[in-house]
């Protein structure tokens, strides 16, 4: 019966060979996809449709129109991010910009 030290060579050594093999077999593999993709004038979202759907587009907000109002300085704020020092101990409502009348 073989050690633990000689079937864990043998484990390292068959890991190895298969990554070489491995490695070789994506070689060829990727040579015979872009082979028929060039042939047969393939398109990327033709091969992988569901990709075109999951890209969304980008959705990197704008600045938006200020909301709030600073009364003594005139200093405004959208009401995004961290509210401002000079409205805290108020309610917001009191610094609304648009108020109904």
């Amino acid at each position: 019966m073989a050690t633990y030290e000689e079937l864990k060579a043998q484990l390292d050594a068959l890991n190895k060979e298969a990554e070489a093999a491995k490695a070789r077999e994506i070689s060829t593999a990727l040579s015979q996809i872009r082979e028929t993709v060039l042939r047969y004038e393939i398109r990327p979202d033709q091969i992988f449709p569901q990709w075109t759907r999951l890209r969304s587009p980008d959705k990197r907000r704008g600045p938006l129109p200020p909301k709030y109002r600073n009364p003594m300085t005139g200093e405004t704020w959208c009401g995004r991010g961290r509210a401002p020092k000079w409205m805290s101990g108020s309610p917001r409502e009191a610094f609304l910009i648009d108020r109904p009348a």
